[in-house]
């Protein structure tokens, strides 16, 4: 700028036709108002590379001190002529200086830095790498600050549109590339949008380093707005994106040019948009879609790591009950050879009756479950190993497994004693309220999950124990109890989370 131009510049307050199409300036307020919001001084030394370099100083307590606002041209300091040797070797340019900074209550040199380079990096992001910004410490150390995409499209065009059914949450994925959208029908004011979803940190061995990478916090979900390429508004809500971490994966950006300042109504600070009617509308009805997508996805995630939690803490559990070997008779009992034949024979029939309870339970899960592969027994009625083990798991789970969480069990029991592979066994109703309490509200407890389904093996092992040892009563007798038992408990423990689960301790 020659000495008009920083006049001008520095003036309050601008006439619309000084801009040229596309500027990022409306108000004229914004060198003055960012500077002053800083420090007490504004230095401006410029040359358009015909004249020499001017320079004009305004100074907030010289215009307390006047009560009257204006600029006051002084000459070229030693460190002036510096800065343009180092910055400015063509002889044109701008140096915008903020002098007698305010500390107090002021973040860190690091920690304003740190900020600094990340967000000049989306405020900037489509003017770079054309637009080149250094931050330079005090050492003289310079860094240059990388476009930062807030979407990260470059992933998603790698891993694609987002199906929030079968997403994993380790991947960023289009909710919506870019389109043309009406904002305003009647003045035929459009804008461009796109969104994405981001990872689902949770899921992943190191979440607060995935947080860091991708920005994933309160304060960062909604729609980035760009005014002529240059970011206007950080993570916008409108009223629209709800606060709700469902939503904390979700990143829109909306591009709009100087044609749409008045439908977003900018204020003068350009830091507060208020949509038109007709704008909120449209971006309401629009975002109806986006918004369904990227919550949908974030359960999603969420139900896959509760998954793999249930399925890690199962299989630990199972771990622990591989290396366990159940006493065959308790302290204190006296041996009785005698009672040896009788238990062999309740054995056996324990065995017989859970392999008739497999071939009942086949049947239940073809009526229950649609998708569930009819069972057929071979040519001399037994089952195989492997239809044995996916009539009692329904999961896939391994032959050496004892611990079965399961969708169907005898009367909706919590828990089911189960004889197979040789070994005591339980097969656990996933779907039973107490069982949700415990696999879902607590899910981050896995000391939990691995003690309870321990403690319901040791229950499962116990009532076989009492079946065929217990020779004083009749073995239907002592079944007939058990299975009681198991009803009763399950009912009360079902009343519990039915009508106190306000009172119940949660993880969630």
């Amino acid at each position: 700028m020659n000495r008009s131009g920083i006049k001008d510049a520095l003036q309050l307050g601008a006439s619309d036709t000084n801009y040229p199409p596309d500027s990022l300036s409306k108000f004229g307020l914004g060198l003055k108002s960012a500077a002053f919001s800083q420090g007490e001084q504004l230095e401006v030394v410029s040359s358009e590379g015909n004249d020499p370099f001017a320079k004009y100083v305004v100074s907030l307590p010289e215009i307390r001190e006047r009560r009257e606002y204006g600029a006051v041209q002084e000459e070229l300091s030693p460190n002036d002529c510096e800065l343009i040797r180092n910055y400015l070797p063509e002889r044109r340019g701008t140096i915008i200086r903020i002098t007698e900074v305010r500390t107090k209550n002021h973040p860190s040199i690091r920690a304003t830095f740190r900020e600094l380079q990340q967000k000049l990096g989306i405020i900037y992001y489509y003017m770079m790498p054309a637009l080149r910004i250094y931050l330079v410490d005090k050492e003289g150390g310079k860094t240059q600050c990388e476009p930062y995409d807030v979407l990260f499209a470059e992933e998603a065009d790698r891993n694609g549109d987002l199906n929030e059914f079968e997403w994993d949450g380790q991947t960023t994925r289009w909710i919506q590339r870019q389109r043309e959208i009406t904002l305003d029908p009647a003045d035929n004011v459009k804008a461009r949008i796109e969104v994405t979803q981001l990872p689902y940190p949770p899921i992943f061995e190191n979440p607060a380093e995935i947080r860091k990478k991708y920005n994933i916090s309160a304060g960062n979900y909604g729609f980035y707005v760009y005014r002529n390429k240059r970011l206007l508004s950080w993570a916008e809500s409108f009223e629209i994106i709800t606060q709700d971490q469902d939503f904390y994966a979700f990143r829109g950006r909306i591009l709009i040019d100087s044609s749409a300042d008045e439908v977003f109504n900018i204020d003068v600070k350009k830091s507060q948009l208020h949509l038109s009617e007709e704008a909120h509308r449209a971006l309401s009805d629009g975002s109806d879609h986006f918004k369904r997508k990227s919550k949908k996805a974030w359960k999603s995630a969420s139900e896959e790591r509760l998954r793999r939690l249930n399925e890690d803490s199962l299989g630990q559990a199972n771990d622990i009950a591989s290396e366990i070997e159940l006493p065959e008779e308790l302290p204190g009992e006296l041996p009785d050879p005698d009672k040896y034949e009788e238990i062999d024979r309740r054995r056996k029939s324990v065995s017989e009756k859970q392999k008739t309870r497999l071939k009942d339970l086949a049947k239940e899960m073809a009526e229950e479950i649609p998708e569930f592969p009819e069972i057929e027994t071979e040519s001399n009625g037994e089952f195989t190993e492997e239809q044995l083990q996916t009539v009692v798991t329904a999961e896939g789970a391994t032959i050496n497994d004892r611990i079965f969480m399961v969708s169907i069990t005898e009367d909706n029991v919590l828990w089911e004693p189960f004889y197979y592979s040789n070994q005591d066994c339980v097969r656990i109703n996933k779907f039973h309220r107490f069982s949700r309490l415990i696999y879902e509200d607590n899910k981050d407890n896995g000391t939990l999950t691995v003690f309870l389904n321990l403690l319901l093996l040791h229950m499962s092992a116990a009532e076989f124990y009492v079946i065929q040892s217990n020779s004083r009563f009749k073995q239907e007798q002592i079944e007939s109890i058990l299975a009681e038992y198991r009803r009763v408990v399950t009912d009360y423990l079902a009343h519990l989370c039915r009508e106190y689960s306000q009172l119940l301790p949660s993880d969630s």
